[in-house]
């Protein structure tokens, strides 16, 4: 298996594979910078990432620049993601929210009431942005913050951090690309400040690491990302000299041990932002290029500590690990919907069809007939299958104090190879409830199933809580007992994300 669905450790987030979404806006949340219902069912639809990464949300009404964009500095606001991470936590998902101050970018008709456009310095940017109310519109010319101010944005980063814990996020990253607050302060055209903020490349990268220490501070380094791409000119920004710039940066983030660092490539040909995060930060990497399957796969094997993420290709692929794991086609999206209200072009991308399998039907008692159906080879996988607490609970009851799956992850983790086990009745009900295999026969005639194992089905590797599974199978034997036909199906179940071999055991089916 390639290395991108094998699971990662950044700081303290456990991702399942290594296939990142990447932030995108969607211009989806309601009045008052809230998410809503169709914003759950997009996240929950696409967890089957390593790790979500949110649309950028601002830590302000200041922060705010776009219209129908979410914020996080509200109690009503902060309950509204909580519907979203439950979401994704319950399909087994990690999430955490992109932290996005506009500054200068934004029109007024896009702002709350109140709300301004502030910046390191009162430069406006050239171009225009959309407003519902207004169409086209100028960018408002941004208020330079006083030097005494500077730490009061910082404090709404810091608050934004703790109230995206208190929403459920498994961390938060930081936005210090694309021409907003952060990279304003970065840069020569934007920054023309002569104090502490602004001048050298120390003092320009000054602002960015007291924001990533206050946020540190509140809910831990191992938490924090930050997503950056050196020499980017979106939005009106121009730094003469990036490698300077960013080797400042990093150098002044150096003492924190980040969860990551998320890098986009960069658009100056000379400049290769890869090698240098390789060169000036030590640890997990998100690499985000614009990556097809196999481009990724490449990336992920190139070095251990590196992700890749996704941004397009989750817009219309809401499976898109599987699709990516399983080969699987990827569809296309609509550019006219990216960034219109509604569900369409949003939540309502299907996820790839199982394989449509002609099944042969043949009678339980045609013994030659059964017999033909034993196959050295196995049906195609299944749908992948949730371990949830509802299935705990089964397995609890049907296994004893055998259990297979733990909820405690230190005791999954001790958890010695070829010890967990779980009765074959709860595997018969997982079977017959949740996994979908695309076997090429239906047995029809018989009156009375029963079905058994002949010994325990034993995983190579503990399962935890939140999880998943798939499985195959083929037939192995086929026999005429005294009570009906018999038929041994061989079962391969696999953990999703997981590199070790797959269960393989029997399960034995009795016709009558």
């Amino acid at each position: 298996m390639s290395r991108l669905f094998e699971p990662m450790q950044m700081g303290s987030l456990s991702l399942a594979n290594r296939v990142v979404m990447a932030p995108m806006t969607r211009s989806r949340a309601d009045a008052g910078a809230l998410p809503n219902a169709m914003m759950v069912e997009y996240y929950r639809q696409r967890a089957g990432a390593g790790l979500i990464v949110t649309e950028g949300t601002a830590p302000s009404p200041n922060g705010i620049g776009y219209c129908r964009t979410p914020g996080i500095y509200n109690d009503a606001q902060v309950a509204a993601w909580r519907r979203v991470t439950d979401a994704v936590h319950a399909e087994g998902g990690r999430i955490v929210t992109q932290l996005m101050h506009c500054g200068r970018i934004g029109a007024t008709h896009n702002r709350p009431a109140g709300a301004q456009a502030v910046a390191p310095s009162a430069v406006r940017a050239g171009g225009k942005i959309y407003t519902d109310a207004a169409g086209m519109q100028e960018h408002d010319v941004p208020r330079a913050l006083e030097t005494s101010e500077i730490p009061e944005v910082i404090e709404e980063y810091r608050c934004a951090a703790a109230n995206a814990i208190a929403a459920g996020f498994d961390g938060v990253e930081f936005h210090c690309t694309s021409g907003y607050l952060p990279m304003q302060f970065l840069a020569g055209n934007t920054n023309l400040r002569t104090d502490a903020y602004g001048g050298s490349a120390e003092h320009r990268a000054r602002f960015v690491i007291e924001a990533m220490e206050a946020i540190a501070g509140q809910i831990g380094a191992g938490r924090v990302g930050m997503r950056i791409c050196p020499g980017n000119p979106f939005n009106d920004v121009r730094d003469a000299n990036p490698a300077e710039t960013y080797e400042a940066l990093l150098k002044g983030l150096g003492h924190l041990g980040l969860a990551y660092l998320h890098v986009v490539r960069s658009p100056l040909g000379y400049f290769d932002a890869f090698a240098f995060a390789r060169a000036n930060f030590v640890g997990p990497l998100i690499l985000n290029d614009g990556f097809d399957g196999d481009s990724a796969r490449r990336m992920a094997m190139s070095e251990a500590r590196c992700a890749v993420s996704f941004g397009r290709h989750f817009i219309g692929n809401p499976d898109l690990v599987t699709r990516l794991r399983d080969r699987l086609p990827l569809a296309g999206f609509d550019t006219k919907t990216l960034y219109t209200p509604g569900i369409a072009g949003y939540s309502d991308y299907p996820a790839a069809a199982l394989p449509k399998v002609a099944r042969r039907q043949v009678r339980f008692d045609d013994i030659d007939a059964m017999k033909s159906l034993i196959s050295e080879s196995f049906c195609g996988w299944s749908n992948e299958v949730l371990v949830d607490q509802e299935l705990v609970n089964r397995f609890a009851d049907l296994s004893g104090d055998d259990y297979w799956i733990h909820t405690d992850p230190e005791r999954a983790a001790k958890q010695s190879p070829f010890k967990t086990t779980i009765a074959h009745g709860a595997l018969v009900q997982i079977l017959q409830s949740r996994f979908q295999m695309p076997m090429e026969f239906e047995v029809i005639g018989f009156n009375n199933m029963l079905n058994y194992g002949s010994d325990r089905l034993r995983f190579p590797s503990p399962v935890t809580v939140g999880g998943r599974i798939r499985a195959r199978a083929r037939v192995k034997a086929v026999e005429k007992v005294k009570s009906g036909t018999q038929l041994i199906l061989e079962i391969n179940i696999h953990v999703v994300g997981n590199d070790r071999p797959a269960v393989i055991n029997d399960l034995v089916i009795l016709y009558m």
